[in-house]
């Protein structure tokens, strides 16, 4: 795994916003806020938010897209252990979604699964067939079984 760990993070953007109260000046709408160092279930309803590498904060909305948005940054930058985790959070709560059952497949892939990912891009071709991503997974999965 490269440039990803499950290891304990220190966060430092809690220290810096202090806790969350200088964020209501960015977001005067904003009544709580959690810090966390992965995403559960639990905070499905909540407005996800990440920094950047150059310290942006950058809202992801809530929901199904701010999962395929999360999902997207961590494969991208290589953090495959934690987009790993947050998708087997992400899944069973949207099942059918191609984008995040595909990026789940790749994380399982990439962290050393070949057979759970197999697995993944099947349930993708089942459940959604015409999907263009679909059509990767059929011809990922061919290849596979050469």
């Amino acid at each position: 795994m490269r440039g990803d760990s499950l290891s304990p993070r220190y966060l430092v953007l809690p220290a810096v916003v202090e806790q969350g109260r200088a964020l209501r000046l960015l977001y005067p709408g904003l009544d709580s806020v959690a810090f966390v160092d992965h995403w559960t279930a639990d905070y499905r309803d909540f407005d996800l938010f990440v920094t950047g590498a150059d310290g942006a904060i950058k809202g992801l909305g809530r929901g199904l897209e701010a999962q395929v948005a999360l999902a997207s940054q961590l494969l991208g930058i290589r953090f495959d252990a934690t987009a790993r985790e947050q998708l087997e959070a992400a899944v069973p709560l949207w099942p059918d979604d191609p984008r995040l059952r595909f990026a789940y497949a790749v994380a399982l892939g990439r962290t050393g699964d070949p057979e759970a990912a197999i697995r993944q891009f099947e349930e993708l071709a089942r459940h959604a067939p015409s999907d263009t991503l679909a059509a990767v997974a059929r011809r990922l999965l061919a290849r596979a079984r050469r």
